[in-house]
């Protein structure tokens, strides 16, 4: 691959992380990042779209060699890891926020919320571990730690972008599914694996991509999107050339999408060889 022409057309290409682009080790593939050296060379912008809270996600944007400017936390933010700053936030109302969290408090349920500056992991969650053995491992690539905060009472009334919840206990997701409802301000969304999302109700990775898109001079048309959950339908069904992995759980549920290789054998590499078989 190699040269604009190689890519006729193409604009941007806007890439899920986990399930997607980052294999099951949590690593981009060698073919992956290849076409991303050359997507970049020519000129063509690769942004990373994920749910991930910008310091969890800077680790593999900057390794996978994607543009430093990401859509995180599920749209709610994009950060820009070459300035180390935000270049928007979108929080939820906070008294909904914190109506979710008091829910999940008194059923016990494990929880994280997303704050600009800070993580609370909330609720005798595994996925604490998961985080701290993920800084132990590549902390040191990060320009700051986010503050981790226990229990809701220490996050200092901090607003609230994104609220993750594991699918399991399946009593808790259906409670706080209840209590959205009746909320305004606030929406739920299925993201990576068995985990759902609360954010503000017009947060999307969608959204978030026109209006980076908008912000830039890229065109939706010339933009490839590769996801594979329900929480990257909003961009799918918005750019020109939308791509899903093999088996995930949005494969064979969008029209017009195609099916490129599973997560883990380099689904970006073999999307960019179906649509341009030349290259």
């Amino acid at each position: 691959m190699g040269g604009r022409g190689m890519f006729g057309g193409l604009e941007c290409v806007a890439v899920d992380l986990d399930g997607t682009l980052l294999g099951p080790d949590e690593l981009p593939g060698e073919a992956d990042r290849a076409a991303v050296r050359a997507l970049s060379a020519a000129g063509i912008r690769v942004v990373a779209v994920t749910g991930r809270h910008p310091h969890i996600a800077e680790w593999p944007v900057r390794l996978a060699g994607c543009h430093p400017a990401a859509i995180c936390m599920n749209g709610a933010a994009v950060y820009d890891f070459a300035a180390g700053a935000y270049r928007a936030v979108e929080y939820m109302p906070g008294e909904e926020a914190y109506r979710a969290c008091r829910l999940l408090d008194r059923l016990g349920a494990p929880y994280a919320a997303y704050a600009a500056d800070a993580i609370l992991l909330a609720g005798a969650w595994e996925a604490g571990n998961f985080y701290e053995a993920y800084f132990s491992r590549c902390g040191s690539r990060f320009r700051h730690k986010p503050v981790y905060c226990r229990d809701s009472a220490d996050f200092g009334g901090r607003e609230i972008a994104d609220l993750l919840l594991p699918g399991v206990p399946s009593e808790a997701a259906e409670a706080l599914r209840a209590l959205a409802g009746r909320m305004e301000g606030v929406r739920l969304v299925s993201s990576s694996g068995s985990c759902v999302d609360l954010c503000g109700a017009g947060v999307s990775k969608g959204a978030a991509l026109r209006e980076y898109c908008r912000r830039e001079g890229l065109s939706l048309a010339g933009t490839l999107a590769l996801g594979d959950e329900e929480n990257d339908r909003s961009m799918l069904e918005i750019c020109g050339h939308p791509f899903v992995p093999e088996g995930s759980a949005i494969s064979g549920r969008l029209p017009g999408a195609r099916v490129t290789a599973r997560c883990g054998r380099d689904p970006l590499a073999h999307a960019l060889r179906a649509l341009f078989p030349a290259g």
